[in-house]
């Protein structure tokens, strides 16, 4: 059975197969949004960044202030990680 990982708040995801549910989304979505994992007062919101390969390479990312909308940064993520994605030579 695998160890938790420490927590940073009470809302930090420590159970390996919440972690695993949660990776699964991310790949689905291709975003994250953790309301309270690191600090309790914010929201992380990140995109991954895939080199040609479709491996993931890179991440961007921002923090906001814990109740603050996510869909604009969402954008600007967005929009950023399709540069650099064209940038390195990835075709959509």
């Amino acid at each position: 059975m695998a160890a938790s990982t420490p927590r940073l708040t009470a809302e930090t995801i420590a159970d390996p197969a919440a972690l695993r549910r949660k990776l699964a989304e991310v790949r689905t979505l291709g975003h994250a949004v953790a309301r309270g994992s690191i600090e309790l007062v914010s929201t992380g919101v990140a995109v991954p960044v895939r080199d040609e390969t479709g491996t993931v390479v890179a991440a961007l990312s921002v923090v906001l202030p814990r109740d603050a909308p996510t869909a604009a940064a969402l954008d600007e993520l967005h929009r950023g990680q399709r540069e650099i994605e064209r940038a390195l030579g990835v075709r959509s």
